[in-house]
């Protein structure tokens, strides 16, 4: 049921707007689809969904950072592009300083920004728990990616264009509902579409997950032949991860290795290499 209830609301954001092929292009303040985040300034807003290109579709978190401080520089009220920039710096007591200042003008952000703020801030405060050496239950934390999936599919009913929420969108029934529904929720996408829409890396790793392999391997090296771009660290990620869910390790730290030696700042791949440092111990 919670299924269906996903597939038919994914079919619904998409129905009345077309969707961004290349996410780089097109990303206007006022072309249709898209949220103003708050009257945020073009320059600010062209800085920080250039900077969820970079992380969701090459992987260069570093620039990512970099795009995002010139987003927050360019107009200091964008609390949205201050929590995100949170989520991605590498000191604690900045992150801090920025979840604890967004909070002081949260009531700030209009409804439609708040569809977003919620999780962004929720993260925050996970990531505060985990460095604390303490985590939320299971419950706690499916009820979080139900929040999470209800919310976005919200925001996207508004504001259908936003590419970096749509992916998130997908992320997040992904960690709700496992691969098998994520897949069935891109597909809808797709179909409800008028025209191409690229979800990144992503439709490969659920396939991976799946046990999909020769497909996912299919996929993952069209990905990498669309971006093509070998200083990109997304592709080297990508296929450690498949080979991974392959069993083969070596392989994957060696792709990791590589994904890392191109962005050091590239956190999903510091924790697969975290998990193939402890497989490695294990054996």
């Amino acid at each position: 049921m919670r299924r269906s209830l996903l597939l038919t609301g994914a079919a619904l954001l998409l129905s009345a707007a077309s969707l961004l092929a290349a996410p780089p292009e097109g990303w206007e303040q006022t072309a249709e689809g898209l949220y103003d985040f708050g009257g945020a300034s073009v320059e600010a807003l062209t800085l920080y969904r250039q900077g969820w290109v970079e992380i969701l579709r090459y992987g260069r978190w570093s620039e990512a950072e970099r795009l995002y401080r010139e987003a927050v520089a360019a107009d200091p009220d964008f609390l949205i592009a201050q929590s995100v920039l949170a989520r991605i710096t590498a000191d604690s007591a900045e992150r801090d300083r920025l979840y604890e200042a967004v909070e002081g003008r949260r009531q700030s952000v209009d409804d439609q920004g708040q569809l977003l703020l919620h999780t962004y801030q929720r993260t925050l405060e996970l990531f505060a728990l985990r460095e604390a050496g303490q985590s939320i239950s299971p419950d706690e934390r499916r009820a979080m990616a139900r929040r999470a999936v209800d919310d976005y599919g919200r925001f996207l009913a508004s504001s259908p264009r936003e590419w970096s929420v749509i992916i998130e969108y997908m992320e997040w029934v992904h960690a709700l509902e496992g691969p098998e529904t994520a897949l069935a929720v891109v597909e809808s996408l797709r179909d409800a579409a008028d025209a191409p829409l690229s979800f990144s890396y992503f439709p490969a790793w659920f396939e991976a997950e799946l046990g999909n392999h020769e497909r996912a391997a299919a996929m993952a090296a069209e990905f990498d032949a669309q971006l093509n771009d070998p200083d990109a660290p997304q592709p080297y990620f990508l296929r450690a991860f498949l080979a991974q869910q392959r069993g083969e390790t070596q392989i994957a730290r060696q792709q990791i290795e590589t994904a890392l030696t191109l962005d050091p700042r590239h956190l999903l791949a510091s924790r697969l290499q975290a998990e193939l440092r402890e497989t490695a111990a294990i054996e």
